[in-house]
């Protein structure tokens, strides 16, 4: 049985099953297929039949569409192809063409959030600074090239950059505004993971759907991703004797 989400195992069934995950495209892959598209798309020649020779461009575009499944990342190159007139920009991130392209990518990476039934997309366009809040998003236009590029940060400066931040506050001070203005300005779509959407009536299918959750958001990476009201839904203010909020937290947390 061949399925692209999770599967539920009946417990009945469970001891005579063996579930074998298949791993999203690794680094390499990626770019003989981003490699095989621009030599068919814009007749760039391979290097030994296998991969275009600009290292940047291939960083760049493969930064962008990891996690993505190959008929996905064929689809979206035709849709560049058609917008742009072709598929390779030399030059990296000083290519005018860049910023088209990377829109272009999102806006495929949107729809299937759109489409997940789990995760939401939140407009986070247009908002910069949140009133008050001009140090944190100073501080964030100043982090972002760290952040973007978090690998490359990580292995030059040998340190771990911000992954996540925790907003604290009495209600209308703003938080949600921060979530939004942390999107706009890394130029990231912002993910709102509503727990309404991941708790289940079913025993088990509320950690089924936080896998799920947490597997469709790695795929959609980079972004940023907005869970509002963290301790109410994944805390125990709602009397929950099942243990259902403690284990989505400790999924969570260990994600």
């Amino acid at each position: 049985i061949v399925t692209p989400t999770s599967p539920v195992i009946p417990k009945l069934h469970a001891p005579y099953v063996r579930v074998i995950r298949v791993p999203s495209i690794g680094y390499s892959e990626l770019k003989m297929i981003v490699s095989d598209l621009v030599h068919e798309q814009d007749g760039i020649d391979l290097i030994d039949g296998k991969i275009i020779s600009d290292e940047d461009y291939l960083g760049l575009i493969t930064h962008y569409i990891n996690g993505l499944s190959k008929s996905k990342i064929r689809q979206i190159f035709l849709n560049i192809k058609d917008e742009l007139g072709y598929v390779y920009f030399p030059g990296g991130k000083s290519n005018p063409k860049h910023e088209k392209v990377t829109k272009i990518i999102q806006k495929e990476k949107e729809e299937i959030i759109t489409n997940s039934g789990i995760l939401k997309l939140a407009d986070s366009s247009g908002i910069g600074e949140v009133n008050g809040m001009s140090a944190m998003t100073d501080w964030l236009s100043e982090m972002k090239d760290i952040i973007l590029n978090y690998d490359e940060a990580k292995w030059l400066s040998e340190i771990k950059p911000l992954k996540g931040l925790l907003v604290s506050g009495i209600p209308g001070s703003g938080k949600s505004l921060l979530a939004k203005s942390t999107a706009n300005i890394l130029g990231l779509p912002l993910i709102s993971m509503d727990m309404g959407l991941i708790r289940g009536k079913y025993v088990g299918e509320s950690e089924h759907r936080m896998n799920e959750a947490l597997r469709q958001i790695e795929s959609l990476s980079p972004c940023v991703v907005w869970i509002d009201e963290i301790e109410k839904a994944m805390g125990d203010s709602d009397g929950d004797s099942s243990g259902v909020s403690r284990r989505l937290m400790g999924q969570f947390l260990t994600w």
